[in-house]
């Protein structure tokens, strides 16, 4: 190993007379370091029930005794003169209605959003070569899947992790395939001396596979509104979340 110093210039070899460090060449060093926080509320994307019904026909475990006008053949006499006759009028009667075998579940439209928050500028103008940042993010709610429960989350939690270009803070998979359906992310960059975070959220249009059958449903004056213990409203699969980010900002140096 040779160590060399001249002229503000420091260069460092190896054994093997390889370069290892050289000031003649540009160098990192930090100009800046930016500790910001800031929280991002990740929408709701839209979902809503869907429903089957295969019909069963007029069945004798849906009837009814009711008042209902009808005519019927009766014989009458009238001043010494009997014939049959039609005569209408209301009477109490079983009325059979259809039956339905109903299916209920869940689906969700395909859905895209982002927000850019800008945590701040760089001093003096400075255009940086590079960035540094660690972060440390908490999930302050958690949405809900049907098929998947609670979202997990791709982020430690409470601890420091690297925040460099891109990282996946929320994704769950379509549970009947495997394949991706929904992503949250946030990347971080540097544009006309400011340092940003960009947040984003995209997800597939998918039918959820959890599946409520009714059974045999009666149809008294349409098909029921639910289905026996499906939940009674959508799931939000809104989160949220705060981050603190420590960013060190850095230039090379010019040889």
């Amino acid at each position: 190993m040779s160590f060399f110093a001249s002229n503000n210039r420091i260069r460092v070899t190896n054994d093997a007379d390889k370069t290892i460090f050289d000031t003649a060449q540009p160098m990192p060093h930090i100009v800046q370091r930016l500790q910001v926080s800031t929280s991002v509320g990740f929408p709701n994307a839209p979902g809503r029930y869907w429903m089957t019904s295969a019909y069963l026909g007029e069945s004798s475990l849906c009837q009814k005794y009711e008042q209902k006008y009808s005519c019927q053949l009766e014989y009458v006499c009238n001043g010494g003169t009997c014939s049959y006759q039609n005569v209408c009028a209301y009477r109490m009667e079983w009325v059979k209605y259809p039956a339905y075998l109903n299916t209920q579940g869940f689906e969700y439209d395909a859905y895209n959003w982002s927000t850019v928050v800008d945590l701040g500028a760089i001093a003096n103008g400075i255009e940086a070569d590079f960035i540094i940042a660690n972060c440390i993010a908490y999930r302050t709610a958690q949405g809900s899947i049907i098929d998947v429960g609670p979202i997990p989350c791709g982020l430690p939690l409470g601890a420091s992790f690297l925040a460099n270009n891109s990282s996946i803070i929320e994704s769950t998979s379509d549970v009947a395939d495997g394949s991706p359906w929904l992503t949250r992310m946030m990347s971080l960059f540097v544009q006309n001396g400011h340092v940003y975070v960009e947040f984003k959220h995209s997800s597939r249009g998918v039918r959820q596979r959890s599946q409520w059958e009714g059974g045999l449903e009666c149809n008294w004056s349409g098909p029921p509104s639910f289905v026996g213990n499906i939940p009674r409203s959508v799931p939000s699969n809104a989160s949220s979340f705060q981050f603190t980010f420590d960013i060190l900002i850095g230039k090379f140096t010019t040889p």
